[in-house]
């Protein structure tokens, strides 16, 4: 089930939702917690999905954690949301749509989950907020990084058996391969000892060299 849906094609759940936002999972104007699974005509359903504009321009919210079940989040699903500054993503990779964020320049902790793979950097292109990227220790592909404007340190879990983090610059995990320089990384660049390759594009745009 989508969030959206339950607003719209549920005229209890609007009245409820639109009734200084009490309902369920709006509880506290700056800390949302979405459920699980909602009361749907009787029966439970899981949230496995949050729609396009479903919460759109909610600039009261701070913090979203997002539940266990959710699998996909859709366009400009927090368009506008201009204070969000922290999400908590699930456990597990999700889909994430490249306009889902778009307009959340306040947005500057995004917490993903043990158990990501992969992280899509693209999406965040518009979170003009987010310095530090913090990479989960089964992650083994990081995409997009160029995208994020203000980004200045990375940091990679112990871990990790992929990759791994020297300085806040992004490295393999031997540290053979330098992969990835902060566009925005203010500190003097030390290529450690060892380092056999940078690879194509890792300073791309790096506004401090």
């Amino acid at each position: 089930l989508q969030v959206h849906e339950i607003q719209q094609s549920s005229k209890k759940f609007e009245r409820r939702l639109s009734n200084n936002r009490s309902s369920f999972a709006f509880q506290l104007l700056d800390k949302l917690a979405i459920p699980k699974s909602v009361l749907f005509d009787g029966k439970y359903y899981d949230v496995i999905s949050l729609g396009s504009n479903a919460l759109k321009g909610m600039n009261e919210l701070h913090t979203v954690i997002l539940p266990s079940t959710l699998l996909k989040i859709c366009d400009n699903a927090f368009l506008d949301c201009t204070s969000l500054e922290v999400i908590q993503m699930p456990a597990h990779n999700i889909k994430i749509s490249k306009t889902a964020f778009t307009s959340c320049v306040s947005l500057k902790d995004v917490k993903f989950g043990a158990n990501w793979t992969l992280i899509d950097c693209h999406p965040f292109s518009d979170c003009k907020s987010i310095e530090t990227l913090n990479i989960p220790g089964k992650v083994s592909t990081v995409l997009g990084l160029n995208e994020l404007q203000s980004l200045s340190y990375i940091s990679v879990d112990e871990t990790n058996e992929s990759l791994a983090s020297v300085a806040g610059m992004l490295f393999n995990k031997s540290k053979s391969e330098l992969l990835y320089c902060p566009r925005n990384y203010s500190l003097k660049v030390i290529v450690p000892e060892g380092t056999e390759l940078i690879r194509t594009g890792a300073m791309e745009n790096c506004l401090w060299l």
